[in-house]
C-alpha cells in the first residue's frame, strides 16, 4: 500500500512585518515556479492575524492551505490602498 501521508497537502505560513504606514490590504501571489505565480489571495489588513515576533516586532501572519507536500512554493506580496497597488516584493 502506498503511504497516504505522502499525498496529504500541507499548510505554509507566510509572515511579514507590519509597515509604519497604514495599508488597506495585501495581495499574495504564489505558485510552484519562480516565474509563474499563478495563484492570488487578496486580504484586508484588518482580517489578518497580528502578533509580536521577538526578532521582527509586530508582524502579520497568513496560512496558505492545501499546498502539495514536497512542492517548493514561491511567493510575492504587494500592498494596496483603494485602487493603488505597490510593486510586488521580490519572489521568495
Amino acid at each position: 500500500l502506498e503511504d497516504a501521508r505522502s499525498k496529504t497537502p500541507s499548510d505554509v505560513e507566510v509572515v511579514w512585518a507590519i509597515p509604519d504606514e497604514k495599508v488597506e490590504g495585501y495581495i499574495i501571489t504564489y505558485g510552484f515556479e519562480a516565474n509563474l505565480l499563478d495563484r492570488i489571495v487578496k486580504l484586508r489588513s484588518d482580517a489578518l492575524e497580528k502578533f509580536e515576533d521577538k526578532n521582527y516586532g509586530f508582524v502579520y501572519r497568513y496560512v496558505l492551505s492545501d499546498i502539495p507536500l514536497g512542492k517548493t512554493i514561491y511567493i510575492s506580496i504587494s500592498a494596496f490602498n483603494g485602487t493603488m497597488v505597490s510593486p510586488q516584493s521580490k519572489v521568495f
